[in-house]
């Protein structure tokens, strides 16, 4: 209905932004691609990377579907952006201890230690990034690139917060209002 030949040209998608990916890799999905503490790796990379090509199956039947209906319908110019997150910050703010905080627990990670909290944002940082390159991947492809576009968002809060990224979070998940 969203590109209905019947709406008012205001009434007309502009665009489509698909947002998906972050609450896909908390909480118990999280606990698992991370390795229990030994002082060496924080992720497990051939776990980590089944969860991104899972992620990447996901968008494609998505993005397959949307580029379908735009061809049946005989749209185009309507952009579709994907993005991914900043780096976010295992703190457990405001009782979001679930999401990203208590996996590294779990795992025998104590984030109250300085450095063992910057080897948890660290991996989070990496988890993110793996997250992006595959978006960027996905609207390079020649099925996407006609009206897929990728914002990678990543130092976005540190931008913003130079003193300390932590200040631009409301969460462990999303940034403040004023972002």
């Amino acid at each position: 209905a969203w590109l209905d030949d019947n709406l008012l040209p205001a009434q007309r998608a502009k665009a489509v932004v698909l947002s998906g990916g972050g609450n896909d890799t908390t909480r118990g999905t999280l606990q698992a691609l991370i390795r229990p503490f030994d002082g060496g790796a924080v992720l497990d990379d051939v776990k980590v990377a089944a969860h991104i090509a899972m992620l990447e199956r996901h968008y494609t039947t998505v993005l397959n579907r949307i580029g379908e209906s735009f061809a049946r319908q005989g749209v185009s110019g309507v952009p579709v952006v994907i993005h991914g997150y900043d780096h976010p910050l295992p703190r457990g703010a405001m009782g979001f201890d679930n999401w990203l905080r208590k996996p590294f627990e779990k795992q025998g990670y104590d984030l109250s230690q300085p450095a063992i909290f910057d080897l948890a944002a660290k991996a989070m940082a990496d988890l993110i990034d793996g997250l992006n390159a595959m978006l960027d991947r996905l609207a390079q492809r020649a099925q996407f690139k006609p009206f897929v576009r990728h914002v990678n968002l990543c130092g976005t809060i540190a931008t913003h917060f130079p003193q300390d990224a932590g200040d631009g979070w409301a969460n462990d998940l999303h940034p403040i209002n004023d972002m």
